[in-house]
């Protein structure tokens, strides 16, 4: 029997049965939706950690303070310092550095005082290390000194609509009188920043000085005989290609490890990029999804028991016509191929119905995030998927004929002269 005949016949047996395909079909919808609407959002917001990333970032990396204990149970000095500076601008395989400290304040605007945090950066090298996008104003150059960029989104929610701060106004900052000579978005791939503006890492340092030497019993020295005013919130570094950047952080960390005298199983500092990030963050994800899969797998079952039952039930009311099929040369093969293509079509059927609401839900959830995160541009498109709609359309078509394949070989096993007989 060709197979066009085949697919005629079991077509029509689903055609036939219209109220029990339905509901069979139901179960399935509910089984494929579930695993869609879950698979694709969970591509979908990997998508979006990549994309945010994009080609930005690769090879830069942050080395900030850890915590350590020694052998005797003491805290050791986990500080980044002016040392740890110098050494790795004499590193062969990384090609910039950039230190950073920052500092929270009160600032005043004409006589107004509103809370501040700024990072002060070296300005050499200050657009390879902060992704930002200028909205007015430009840039801090290498010798800037006394000037400010401000975030707009912190001018936005800080400031009055009628009392904002512009281009070539100054505000207050500890002792320092800051122009501010740009304002910026923040290109941060995760969508938020603790920092409201820029500044040169030497304005920062002397204001903290300042600040210091106010203090009762200032000692220039900290308990480990770090110099104060060389202690860092953490140094930038930014690979060369020398080596890969996987290589680079591996041999960076052996010769910190060295340099710092730390403990590889507890070290006394942190080193990471965006790709560790990125990395850490789809791993939550896919945890995550595949946990939500999991408990969607509940309906799987439920809709194969479902194919299983109206399979059963369809080999029962078609003894007859199995009979005079066989009768006529029909081969076991061609009866057992009728069965499965039929619950085959009903996972199939199930499968693009289920594909269309999972995807609506994902689409729906993901325009519930965007507008309560109110986080801007997320696509929609990364929801949809092509390689998990052509899945999970194979996936329901395989529920349909695993579920139907006993029922198919029951059918197919029906001796032609028992099953007329029983007609």
């Amino acid at each position: 029997m060709k197979l066009l005949k085949k697919l005629k016949i079991a077509f029509g047996m689903l055609k036939n049965a219209k109220l029990r395909s339905w509901l069979t079909i139901i179960g399935i919808v509910i089984a494929v939706a579930s695993v869609t609407m879950i698979l694709s959002f969970g591509e979908g917001i990997n998508n979006e950690v990549q994309n945010k990333l994009g080609s930005s970032g690769i090879g830069i990396y942050s080395l900030t303070a850890g915590y350590s204990w020694s052998e005797e149970q003491i805290p050791q000095n986990t500080k980044i310092t002016y040392q740890d500076y110098e050494f790795l601008q004499d590193v062969k395989f990384i090609d910039k550095v950039s230190r950073e400290i920052s500092m929270y304040s009160k600032a005043n605007y004409f006589g107004e005082e509103y809370d501040l945090s700024v990072k002060g950066v070296d300005l050499e090298n200050f657009e390879i290390f902060n992704e930002i996008t200028i909205t007015d104003g430009r840039i801090l150059n290498e010798d800037d000194n006394g000037v400010i960029l401000l975030s707009k989104d912190y001018i936005n929610e800080s400031f009055p609509e009628d009392f904002k701060p512009t281009i070539g106004d100054y505000i207050e900052f500890g002792s320092k009188q800051l122009l501010i000579v740009g304002i910026y978005d923040s290109n941060d791939f995760l969508g938020f920043s603790f920092t409201n503006g820029y500044v040169s890492f030497q304005d920062v340092k002397e204001l903290k000085e300042e600040i210091a030497e106010l203090e009762e019993n200032y000692e220039e020295y900290d308990e480990y005989g770090n110099l104060k005013s060389d202690v860092y919130d953490s140094i930038m570094i930014k690979f060369n290609n020398l080596y890969s950047t996987k290589d680079a952080k591996e041999k960076l960390t052996k010769q910190l490890d060295k340099f710092r005298d730390s403990n590889p199983d507890s070290q006394n500092y942190n080193l990471g990029g965006k790709e560790d990030a990125l990395g850490f963050i789809n791993k939550i994800v896919d945890v995550v999804t595949w946990v939500l899969v999991g408990f969607a797998s509940i309906s799987i079952v439920v809709g194969s028991v479902g194919v299983a039952n109206t399979m059963y039930t369809s080999v029962i009311e078609k003894t007859k016509e199995i009979g005079i099929m066989k009768a006529i040369g029909a081969k076991d093969s061609d009866i057992e191929h009728i069965f499965l293509l039929n619950s085959g079509l009903l996972g199939l059927a199930g499968g693009v119905i289920g594909v269309a609401i999972g995807l609506f839900f994902a689409i729906i959830a993901g325009i519930a995030i965007i507008y309560f995160s109110k986080i801007e541009g997320i696509s929609l498109w990364s929801l949809i998927s092509f390689k998990i709609i052509f899945g999970s359309l194979l996936f329901s078509i395989l529920i349909g004929m695993v579920s139907g394949y006993f029922p198919a070989k029951n059918a197919a096993a029906q001796d032609p002269v028992v099953a007329l007989r029983g007609e």
